[in-house]
């Protein structure tokens, strides 16, 4: 994301665009965000899952990756049936951690987690 200036906004601004696109839900312009090519793993053991049960968990490396796992995320879960709070967002120059809980009710077995 780029200001007018060609220069790059400050990465807090661009974490609240990220959190509000994600709340939008629009998978493109959520991936919009992303760089062209980078390096998302999304770490959660494999014996836990299993890849036919959660298929947005796996290793993305594309924009095009990332609107993927938006789709996928809601094509795996029920919608209205999800919460977000968000805790603290924790900046350090272009670095940045987002605190909270995320939950989530699985299409498939009707089942909560977070």
């Amino acid at each position: 994301m780029s200001a007018a200036n060609g220069r790059t906004p400050a990465t807090r601004t661009v974490v609240e665009e990220l959190l509000r696109r994600i709340g939008e839900g629009d998978p493109e312009r959520i991936a919009g965000l992303y760089a062209e090519r980078g390096d998302w793993k999304l770490s959660w053991p494999e014996d836990e899952h299993g890849r036919s049960a959660t298929p947005w968990i796996r290793h993305r490396s594309t924009r095009a990756d990332a609107a993927a796992h938006y789709r996928e995320l809601a094509a795996h879960h029920r919608p209205g049936a999800a919460a977000t709070a968000i805790e603290r967002v924790l900046v350090d120059g272009g670095d940045a951690v987002v605190l909270g809980e995320i939950r989530q009710t699985a299409a498939a077995t009707g089942r909560e987690y977070r």
